[in-house]
C-alpha cells in the first residue's frame, strides 16, 4: 500500500475512489494543504487508488491548533481488507510525528457502523451532537440538516497517570 501526500493531477484518481466528481471540494482541500492548514493523502494498492484521508489543521476555541480527520473514504470494492485501519494508522502517525497530543473526528450521527469502527480503535465521543447544513445547489438551494458526533483519541499516555497500577491504598 502506497499512502502519499495528494496532487492536482490526483483528481482524476479522486473520482475513481469516490465514484463521483468533486473537483471543487478536492481542489478546495488542495488549496488548504498548500497553505499548510491541512494534508490530503491518497491511499494507492497494486497501483490502484483506493482511499482517501483529509487532516484539517483546525484552531479550537482556545486558540491551539488542533489535528481534525474528515472525510476517510475507502473505495466499496476495497472496503473489509483492512485499510481503513490502515489509513487511520497512519493518519495518526503522522500528526502524533508533528507532537500533537490528541486528535479529533466527526462522523454523520446515522452512520453506526462508523462509531463503532472508531470506537474500536480508541475513539471517544465528545460533547454533544452539531449540526451543520449543507445546501444543494442543484435542488433549487434546498438545505438539508447533517448531525454528527465529535470524536478524540489520545495518542500518547499521560505520564502522571502511567503508574495508576502500582498505587497503595492507605488508611
Amino acid at each position: 500500500m502506497i499512502i502519499r501526500e495528494a496532487i492536482k493531477e490526483d483528481l482524476k484518481y479522486f473520482d475513481i475512489i469516490r465514484g463521483e466528481k468533486l473537483h471543487k471540494l478536492h481542489l478546495k482541500r488542495l488549496k488548504e494543504q498548500n497553505k499548510n492548514k491541512a494534508k490530503y493523502l491518497i491511499i494507492f494498492l497494486n497501483k490502484q487508488p483506493v482511499g482517501h484521508i483529509f487532516i484539517r489543521y483546525k484552531e479550537d476555541r482556545v486558540h491551539k491548533i488542533i489535528p481534525i480527520f474528515e472525510d476517510l473514504f475507502v473505495r466499496s470494492n476495497y472496503r473489509g481488507k483492512g485499510i481503513a485501519t490502515k489509513i487511520l494508522e497512519h493518519a495518526e502517525k503522522l500528526v502524533k510525528s508533528k507532537g500533537f497530543k490528541e486528535c479529533y473526528l466527526d462522523f454523520e450521527i446515522q452512520e453506526k457502523h462508523l462509531e463503532e469502527f472508531y470506537e474500536h480503535r480508541g475513539y471517544i465521543i465528545i460533547g454533544e451532537p452539531s449540526h451543520s447544513y449543507l445546501t444543494l445547489k442543484d435542488k433549487g438551494n434546498k438545505k438539508i440538516k447533517i448531525t454528527f458526533w465529535t470524536m478524540k483519541k489520545r495518542l500518547v499516555k499521560d505520564k502522571e497517570f502511567e503508574n495508576l497500577n502500582n498505587v497503595e491504598f492507605v488508611k
